[in-house]
């Protein structure tokens, strides 16, 4: 499968010729994304977004490092997005504000790198709050309004 920090668009990128030296990408599946992935890649620690139909999800579930998956929705994949674990949703800042869910949950490397002032983000590795100030920075806080935690 093709990473969907490659290219964006909201379809199914199972490609057979993906393990291999040459790969053809007119062997990709090309059916419409049903379910959006995101998985950690190896010792780097980064992380990669993947799209499959409800065809290739199971093979798409079998690559290493696969943390968790969501429907494909209308946020998936697009410049400025967040994967919001704790919904198991994406989301822009402006849907995120919009709907009351100023905050949500990053690995340290996973910050949002424009936020709204008031966005919060638990960072799941140091485990600690923090909030994006009026003056534009990350500061440790106490957990928002409703946070689940």
């Amino acid at each position: 499968m093709s990473s969907l920090s490659e290219r964006y668009d909201s379809l199914c990128h199972f490609n057979p010729t993906a393990n291999l030296e040459e790969v053809d990408p007119e062997q990709d599946c090309g059916a419409a994304a049903e379910w959006h992935l995101i998985a950690k890649e190896g010792a780097s620690g980064g992380v990669e977004c993947y799209q499959a139909c409800d065809a290739h999800l199971g093979r798409a579930l079998l690559m290493d490092g696969v943390e968790e998956y969501h429907e494909f929705g209308s946020a998936c994949g697009l410049p400025g997005s967040h994967w919001v674990f704790a919904h198991s949703m994406c989301y822009t800042e402006e849907t995120l504000v919009a709907n009351g869910l100023a905050w949500y949950e990053v690995e340290t490397y996973g910050k949002p790198q424009h936020p709204l002032p008031g966005t919060y983000v638990w960072l799941r590795d140091r485990k600690v709050w923090e909030r994006f100030s009026e003056q534009g920075l990350w500061v440790e806080s106490a957990p928002p309004p409703g946070a689940p935690r």
